[in-house]
C-alpha cells in the first residue's frame, strides 16, 4: 500500500507541475490491479482516498497484469469542490447554498 502511495504522490506532483491541479484534492486516482493487489487493496476502498489524500479512488481490476503489478492514472476530478471537506465531487453545486457540501459531508452534519 505504501509503494502505491508513494507512485501515486509522484504522479499528482507531476499533474502540479503542470498546473493541471493545485492540491491532491483536486485529483482522482485510477488503480489498475492484479488479483493479488486487488484483494488487498479493495479491503481499504471506503478510506483510500483519505489515503492519497485526494477527492476520489476508483479501483479497476486487470487479469492481464502479472503478479503484484498495479497501473496507476491521475487525474483531474470532476464535480465542484465541497466547502466542508474541500474534496470534488459530482453531487456538489456551488449555485445553491443548501448543496455546496458534497453527500458524505451531509451525512456527516446531520
Amino acid at each position: 500500500m505504501f509503494n502505491i502511495r508513494e507512485q501515486v504522490k509522484k504522479q499528482l506532483e507531476v499533474l502540479r507541475e503542470s498546473k493541471t491541479i493545485g492540491s491532491s484534492l483536486e485529483a482522482t486516482v485510477v488503480l489498475t490491479l492484479d488479483k493479488k493487489v486487488h484483494e488487498l487493496v479493495y479491503k481499504y476502498k471506503n478510506s483510500l482516498s483519505e489515503f492519497f489524500i485526494v477527492s476520489d479512488v476508483e479501483l479497476a481490476y486487470d487479469v492481464k497484469l502479472d503478479d503484484e503489478t498495479f497501473n496507476i492514472e491521475v487525474k483531474k476530478a470532476s464535480g465542484h469542490k465541497c466547502v466542508r471537506c474541500w474534496k470534488y465531487s459530482d453531487d456538489v453545486n456551488p449555485k445553491n447554498e443548501k448543496d455546496c457540501i458534497c453527500s458524505k459531508c451531509k451525512d456527516a452534519l446531520n
